[in-house]
């Protein structure tokens, strides 16, 4: 048996009572040596001061929070981070390779933690490891680890069929095979034929209690303590719009008249709402006494809250329902911050004629998305082959991104061209105003396309303004949790634009795939809040009663808590400097702002993010292609311009008779840096980079796996039913490398 490990429970204002983890087996699971059924019991209190026993440690698991320490003889060489737990582990697990027919699975020791569940292999292959390095590395979590709160379903698995395992629930039957389905469309799978099942039993009931926790205080992230260094910390600040301080950059910045909107405090203490911020901006006219006298009927108070001004003077505002008399009052006021005192055009999102979806529809689309880009075996993804573009289409998620694109679209030329204000509603004006609002500030608004701006319009719409992201993306469980990927529908618009004017953002696909999966980390205080109030009054109970093990979740913005600096040099797009100089000289002739994006919005014009949703099936990995490959391509170009350019000036200062400084190494575009290796990267852009670069290192399919090549002669004679081989690459190991398509 495994060392005796202390059962602790997790953050409780009394001592908890100890026990051994073996007479914790004993009780729930009969023992755990195969001797005769335990009988001892196991009680502590929980947060509430609720009694809980081992012997009712399902019923009472939504009330509890428990962790295992790790003992002075524990032999493991894993790096835990500092406030990590680990929970429990079992050794003999193999790790299913899910697209290959080698039968011997690697085998190792399965950990679970109170961040993450880690797979430690027995025998580590030189090969293997080199191999696993190619890509980027996350400094917080390993390539094998998963996240807890990265995990979207945990599914039992049995002679082929799965069965969904409910999270704050216990298992008592047999674990042969476990599957753990995840937010970033990663999928794991487990086999414990060679494992104890009661340590089974207690792993799998570990990753059910903690994965998705009933409380936000329960998170990995209040335990962590970050130690990254405060240097040069104020090059990643980005604005919070939590003082009236941020509100007013964004009225300067977009030469807004105080006449017009001008920041208010009827927020304070949340009184009036929970879900908005205690300061935000509204329409001057609109004073606290107009506000005390108005009788606003939702909860979250039909504000007309400011998010942008054209140059036009025409403003974006975003309300929640309230009674009719209620609304008529604010687009009154609204329409009193117009130039020309004109009315605002008002779109109901939440209606059928809006064609968004509901909530409940986009999770679904989601979930059937996922069953898609997410096959268990290689024969499911050839079997899924024929009908994969009927799947797609049913599940409907490009439909909505497209719908999503349209409405967008269509508020953003009512304020450009047509001049007049907007106003945006729904519900709770939590989801669809959020999302809406910044899409729209991504076709106006050129400095929302910068890497600085667009995390400040994320911080805003979605953070400040009350995205409860501790529901709609499954942070916490509880009953009234209506999950949504609205978040993820939003990136996936903004992808689409990407694609469609790729010089004007200054960003690339792997900042936006970088910044969801920094959702699913549950590290950062941006996205593990139902709302400003929550976060507000967790954050001042730890600066009233500080403690040395908990501390306040960082900001996601410091992206060195991360990645190292050549990771974060992928988050900048070559070509927009290029494209930057080009818009210069034309505002230069036109005496004009730079004019609004136009995007295609049809179904048939848009494009799959094969980047986020299918980036860890290895089968159809492009070596030495892909987007990855070109952005690579793209960055060591500007370098070789930027090179050459400064090369001409140097000359040109020559010829007009100044002295010739002594000719730099190299030199590189501005914020997109390679390092000092850029010629290793040419030799290796055909070994390493792959269409899932840098997220998925370059894999090796089995040749068992491939298809057949056909011949030079033959290839002429294929119809169009044949297979199409797209890439074909020999390594310096004589191992094959295809991408099947």
């Amino acid at each position: 048996m495994d060392s005796i490990q202390k059962i602790l429970l997790s953050r409780t204002t009394t001592k908890p009572a100890k026990a051994t983890f073996k007479s914790f087996l004993s009780t729930t699971n009969g023992g755990c040596e195969g001797g005769a059924g335990g009988t001892s019991s196991l009680s502590s209190s929980d947060d509430h001061g609720n009694n809980y026993s081992a012997n009712n440690y399902g019923a009472n698991m939504e009330e509890s929070f428990v962790f295992y320490e790790r003992t002075e003889d524990d032999s493991s060489e894993i790096v835990f981070h500092q406030g990590e737990i680990m929970i429990c582990k079992v050794a003999d697990v193999s790790r299913t390779l899910l697209y290959s027919t080698v039968r011997d699975e690697p085998l190792g020791t399965l950990y679970v933690t109170n961040f993450r569940v880690i797979f430690d292999l027995k025998n580590r292959s030189p090969v293997n490891e080199s191999k696993s390095d190619a890509g980027r590395c996350n400094k917080l979590i390993g390539r094998e680890d998963v996240a807890l709160s990265n995990i979207f379903g945990v599914y039992q698995v049995s002679r082929g069929k799965k069965r969904k395992l409910l999270p704050n629930t216990y298992m008592s039957g047999i674990v042969k095979r476990l599957q753990l389905h995840c937010k970033d469309f990663q999928l794991h799978q487990f086999c414990f034929k060679k494992s104890f099942q009661d340590h089974v039993k207690v792993l799998v009931n570990a990753i059910l209690h903690h994965f998705c926790p009933v409380y936000v205080e329960k998170l990995f992230a209040f335990s962590y303590v970050d130690r990254t260094p405060d240097s040069d910390a104020s090059q990643f600040l980005v604005r919070e719009y939590l003082t009236a301080e941020d509100w007013n950059f964004d009225l300067k910045r977009l030469h807004v008249d105080s006449f017009n909107f001008s920041v208010s405090h009827c927020n304070r203490g949340f009184v009036l709402s929970d879900s908005l911020p205690e300061c935000f901006v509204l329409p001057s006219s609109l004073t606290s006494a107009e506000l005390t006298k108005a009788d606003l009927s939702s909860d979250n108070g039909c504000f007309p809250v400011w998010s942008y001004s054209h140059s036009n003077g025409c403003a974006l505002i975003r309300m929640a329902y309230g009674r009719p008399e209620s609304e008529d009052e604010m687009f009154w006021h609204v329409s009193r911050s117009h130039p020309k005192l004109n009315p605002p055009s008002v779109i109901d999102l939440g209606c059928a004629a809006s064609s968004l979806p509901s909530l409940r529809k986009l999770q679904v689309s989601f979930e059937e998305l996922m069953e898609i880009c997410m096959p268990s075996t290689y024969k499911e993804l050839v079997n899924n082959d024929s009908s994969w573009f009927a799947m797609l289409d049913q599940c409907q998620w490009l439909y909505y991104v497209s719908c999503t694109l349209s409405v967008a679209s269509g508020v953003a030329q009512t304020i450009a061209l047509m001049c007049k204000s907007v106003v945006i509603k729904e519900k709770d004006g939590t989801d669809f105003n959020p999302l809406i609002s910044s899409l729209v500030q991504l076709l106006l608004d050129a400095d929302c396309r910068k890497v600085l701006g667009f995390q400040a319009l994320v911080e805003k719409e979605f953070v400040a303004l009350g995205h409860k992201f501790s529901q709609r993306c499954h942070v916490v469980s509880s009953k009234d949790t209506e999950q949504g990927p609205v978040f993820l529908l939003f990136l996936d618009c903004t992808w689409q634009l990407l694609q469609q004017f790729p010089s004007s953002f200054e960003f690339t696909e792997i900042f936006l795939i970088s910044l969801w999966d920094s959702v699913g980390l549950g590290l950062f205080r941006n996205f593990i809040f139902e709302g400003p109030k929550e976060r507000v009054g967790i954050e001042a109970s730890y600066k009233e009663n500080p403690t040395v093990n908990q501390t306040f979740p960082a900001s996601v913005w410091d992206w060195r808590r991360q990645f190292y600096p050549e990771d974060i040099a992928f988050f900048t797009n070559p070509l927009y400097s290029a494209g930057e100089q080009f818009r210069n000289l034309e505002s230069k002739k036109s005496q004009s702002e730079p004019q609004a994006l136009v995007p295609c919005c049809v179904v048939a014009g848009l494009r799959l993010w094969e980047n986020c949703f299918l980036r860890w099936l290895a089968p159809i990995q492009i070596v030495g292609g892909g987007k990855p490959s070109e952005i690579v391509a793209q960055g060591l170009i500007m370098e070789d311009i930027t090179s050459l350019q400064t090369e001409i000036l140097q000359l040109e200062d020559n010829l007009a008779g100044k002295p010739l400084p002594p000719r730099p190494r190299c030199r590189r575009a501005e914020k997109f840096i390679f390092g000092d290796s850029s010629s290793l990267l040419r030799r290796e852009l055909s070994k390493h980079v792959s269409s899932s670069y840098p997220f998925s290192p370059t894999q090796v399919v089995p040749c068992a796996l491939m298809l057949p090549v056909p011949s030079p002669d033959s290839r002429s004679s294929m119809n169009e039913d044949s297979v199409s081989i797209d890439e074909l690459t020999l390594g310096d190991s004589n191992e094959l490398f295809v991408s099947i398509v």
